[in-house]
């Protein structure tokens, strides 16, 4: 059921999305071309989120399907009573990061946030290497470490890649490291 209500937002919404995050990159990299102040990728990120938000309110505010809700500082976007979908940008490990408040821990356990019975979905994007253009936009739903399923978000199901869609992954808790044992022996032969 959730996974095809997410295939209809994209297809019903996802050219709209996908338009709007490269209209807020846009926008950003015109208000740098004018200024002096050397940016951090904080305010970047900011501009962005803020952006977004203002254009997708403006683009949905007559849209039953959406709702928009302040809580605690970020705004949710609620379609069809059935998604509470929050705009994060993409870390380089590819999970969102965040400052682990307990709203940002509710979000993401599939808690409630007082917003009715919802289904906590994240729209993520990520920049390419250089920071300069939107790469990725996908919708993503996640328990815990668990990606549940995720889709791209570019207004087509056309490009879906069927590996893509996770069921009940599980994210490594623990980073693993591999020894360098060759290393260490060298060292040691050198200190002989």
């Amino acid at each position: 059921m959730y996974i095809d209500l997410a295939k209809e937002l994209i297809t019903k919404y996802g050219a709209l999305i996908a338009r709007v995050f490269h209209e807020s990159m846009d926008a950003w990299r015109q208000v740098i071309n004018f200024d002096d102040v050397d940016h951090k990728s904080r305010t970047k990120s900011n501009f962005i989120w803020d952006t977004v938000i203002y254009k997708l309110h403006s683009e949905l505010v007559n849209d039953n399907n959406f709702h928009f809700s302040d809580r605690n500082g970020t705004t949710f976007l609620l379609y069809k009573q059935t998604f509470l979908i929050r705009i994060k940008k993409l870390g380089k490990s590819g999970r969102p990061a965040y400052i682990q408040t307990q709203q940002a821990e509710k979000f993401q356990n599939q808690l409630d946030l007082g917003l009715g019975d919802c289904v906590n979905v994240y729209l993520y994007y990520s920049l390419d290497t250089f920071g300069v253009f939107i790469n990725n936009i996908k919708l993503q739903c996640e328990n815990g470490n668990s990606i549940l399923w995720s889709f791209p978000v570019d207004g087509s199901l056309d490009n879906l890649i069927p590996n893509l869609f996770f069921e009940n992954q599980e994210m490594p808790k623990e980073r693993i490291r591999i020894k360098d044992t060759q290393n260490k022996e060298q060292h040691n032969e050198k200190a002989i």
